[in-house]
């Protein structure tokens, strides 16, 4: 059990306030302060706002921060 959850590789998206963790992302497509598009396992991910920013970035895990406008699967 244990096992499973450590490595764990579901798509996950958190949003709180201004800010959206992305876990088990693919790639990241483009991106500048006005629209981040990534490719998660089934889709697409376009996030739009304002002074958006990477605030973190590591193999597995991004988190996005600024003024989130929209949030759009494709």
């Amino acid at each position: 059990m244990l096992k499973e959850y450590i490595y764990d590789k579901r798509f996950q998206l958190l949003i709180v306030d201004n800010s959206i963790d992305v876990v088990n992302y693919i790639d990241i497509i483009s991106f500048n302060d006005k629209n981040i598009i990534i490719k998660c396992p089934n889709y697409i991910l376009d996030i739009g706002g304002t002074s958006l920013i990477i605030t973190k970035l590591i193999d597995t895990e991004i988190i996005i921060n600024g003024q989130i406008d929209s949030i759009k699967f494709k």
